[in-house]
């Protein structure tokens, strides 16, 4: 999708994954041991490739066995595309929502979201309401906190007011280090402050420090180190 704070899409799309490509990284992540979670996110739109990845998880879901995964242990991470979700919805996926937010200010959306300029936020937060009522599964929205851009007591502020009233809860995810990214990891204060400040407006909210960042696996890295 072309964040700028992202290595995932830097090297741009190659192609979509066949459904049997998606079940295989299930397959080899369930050789390595129990695989009690899955989240759908990294280099790629998931909605952008729904029939394929609809396939699979049918696959994942039924047919490995007792190491299937039930629905509410799975989650598909997307930037939200509004006609998408309200299409997709009705069908009663077998899977979590999230939805990458990472800010409440529609000019500065397309900037870090650039396949979503032009795209009101309004309009995915409606789209959201639409699935929970949908569906009846609460949606996720994933917060990417950069130093000195969007982790203001400001930004906290507006995040809330866009929220206030929505059944969600909100995951605050402080910046994992890009190489050539031009963006800062907020000090564990400021990701404190931005989470008290959602919390105070009632908000559920978690901050959730990456693992795996020394060897540029944490979310937000992938593509970094290449294969030898």
């Amino acid at each position: 999708m072309g964040c700028p704070f992202c290595a995932s899409g830097k090297d741009g799309l190659v192609r979509n994954l066949e459904a049997h490509e998606i079940v295989e990284q299930y397959v080899r992540g369930r050789a390595l041991g129990v695989i009690s979670r899955s989240v759908v996110m990294g280099i790629g739109e998931p909605l952008l490739n729904f029939a394929n990845l609809s396939a699979a998880l049918d696959v994942v879901h039924d047919e490995m066995g007792e190491h299937g995964l039930g629905a509410r242990r799975i989650t598909v991470s997307t930037v939200g595309f509004p006609d998408r979700l309200r299409r997709i919805a009705p069908s009663k996926p077998r899977f979590q929502l999230a939805i990458s937010l990472h800010t409440p200010d529609d000019e500065q959306r397309g900037e870090l979201v650039p396949a979503m300029a032009g795209v009101p936020i309004e309009a995915v937060l409606s789209a959201a309401d639409f699935w929970f009522e949908t569906t009846g599964r609460e949606v996720t929205y994933e917060y990417v906190l950069l130093a000195g851009t969007n982790d203001s007591e400001g930004h906290a502020e507006r995040l809330a007011e866009r929220l206030a009233r929505r059944r969600c809860s909100v995951n605050l995810i402080p910046f994992n280090p890009v190489q050539g990214a031009a963006f800062g990891r907020p000090l564990q204060e400021a990701a404190q402050r931005f989470q008290e400040t959602l919390a105070a407006r009632r908000v559920v909210c978690t901050v959730r420090w990456s693992r795996g960042v020394e060897q540029d696996a944490a979310c937000g890295q992938l593509r970094i180190r290449k294969l030898a």
